[in-house]
């Protein structure tokens, strides 16, 4: 790998700054690798496991409300849906953010 560095002592003082095709070359290597890197993680197993959750989570739901249906009626969703609309906007801000942080330290 080389490694480039800028003099920025008086004897540099009037030069003009030329491009370099290989350090242009590398910075579009690396953005291209960048952005596969982002979202790796994201693999079948993880989208199984996120449906198999789903699934198990809509089975125990519908199971509860055939056994006892008169409990639904008595309980307000309100304060449930509340709270996921803001655990949701949370989650949203997470990833975004450390979408963001990655996909910078990819870059570097």
């Amino acid at each position: 790998q080389r490694f480039y560095t800028m003099q920025t002592t008086a004897a540099m003082e009037g030069s003009v700054l030329k491009s370099d095709k290989e350090l242009l070359a590398a910075a579009a290597k690396m953005e291209k690798m960048s952005g596969r890197v982002l979202f790796r993680w994201i693999s079948f197993d993880v989208v199984a496991q996120a449906l198999l959750a789903t699934i198990i989570s809509g089975a125990v739901y519908l199971v509860n409300a055939l056994l006892a249906p008169s409990a639904f009626a008595k309980i307000t969703l309100t304060p449930h849906e509340m709270t996921g609309f803001v655990l949701g906007l949370l989650l949203t801000a997470r990833i975004a953010i450390g979408s963001l942080r990655a996909y910078e330290a990819s870059a570097q």
